[in-house]
């Protein structure tokens, strides 16, 4: 009776064993979801503190872009976006990796805008020199030259009475002509300011504009592992688009970059930046509209990044 009461109650027991074991996984598993979702609500609350910041600062972000189509699978328990502030765009990017990419973190680069006009120079404006009194010349007396007797012939005195010789009035001095007075010469009109230097002569400076300002480092997404991957494109280059390769997750990713002049204007060729991650996945190509370039990344990610979005616009 004994023995039978041992088997009834031996498999009771290690059923009981068998539900208290399930109920535990059932906790844990549980439990690792509410982190999940915990950490998620952490990191859009980060972007939206991130975005609120930006706007204290007077960064504004771009209104008008364009989402390419998604590379990569379709898991990943957290969204992400980072958009470069209006007037940036993404030069480079902050990457770790290994066999995968682990994480990635835009860095953006103010885009080169064509100089204010200059304001024309100021008219100079002429002041007249002071005038000076004309300088006369001193009047002198005119020259009177000496009267001379004239030499008259001896009249014999009659007899009766002596003849006595005329009184001779002096001969009249010449009028001389006052010397004219000298016109002023009027002296060269002075510009009150002195004119400006010429321009220097233009700088022989590349085709493609070197982009000014300190750039933006935005927030990491994706996991904590993974070795430190940094990629830039050349000065005066922007992201125009991405290759690699991808399954599940992200195996691989390429920057393509293209250099901007100030305006706007793309010239010169793509370049192709080494690879960040492994080998595995299938390849794929993912580029800008012409004319465009990468203001922003998306997707998805846990430990790794899963999925990443294009985010297009206009410089």
């Amino acid at each position: 009776m004994r023995a039978s009461r041992l088997w009834f109650v031996v498999p009771v027991l290690a059923a009981a064993g068998c539900f208290k074991g399930d109920e535990r996984a059932e906790v844990a598993t549980k439990v690792h979801a509410e982190n999940v979702e915990l950490r998620r609500l952490t990191l859009a609350l980060s972007s939206e503190n991130a975005a609120l910041r930006a706007q204290l600062l007077g960064r504004k972000p771009w209104e008008e872009t364009v989402q390419l189509r998604h590379v990569g699978g379709s898991g990943g328990a957290v969204p992400f976006l980072r958009v470069c502030p209006r007037g940036e765009a993404v030069s480079g990017v902050e990457a770790t990796g290994g066999g995968y990419v682990d994480s990635v973190a835009p860095v953006c680069t103010p885009i080169p805008r064509p100089s204010p006009p200059t304001s024309p120079s100021p008219v100079p404006v002429l002041v007249p020199a002071p005038l000076t009194a004309p300088a006369t010349a001193p009047a002198t007396a005119p020259a009177t030259a000496p009267a001379t007797a004239p030499a008259t012939a001896p009249v014999p005195a009659p007899v009766t009475a002596p003849v006595t010789a005329p009184a001779t009035a002096p001969a009249p001095a010449p009028a001389t002509a006052p010397v004219p007075a000298t016109a002023p010469v009027p002296a060269p009109a002075v510009a009150s300011e002195a004119p400006s230097p010429p321009p220097p002569p233009p700088s022989p400076a590349s085709d493609v504009a070197s982009a000014a300002g300190v750039g933006t480092e935005l927030d990491r997404a994706g996991g904590p592992g993974g070795a430190p991957a940094p990629r830039q494109c050349a000065a005066g280059s922007y992201v125009v688009g991405v290759r690699g390769k991808a399954g599940e997750l992200l195996d691989s990713l390429e920057l393509v970059c293209q250099g901007v002049r100030v305006g706007g204007t793309m010239v010169g060729k793509p370049a192709t930046l080494p690879a960040v991650g492994g080998t595995g996945g299938d390849a794929f190509e993912r580029r800008c509209p012409p004319g465009f370039v990468v203001v922003g990344l998306g997707g998805r990610h846990g430990e790794f990044l899963n999925s990443i979005v294009l985010h297009c616009a206009k410089p």
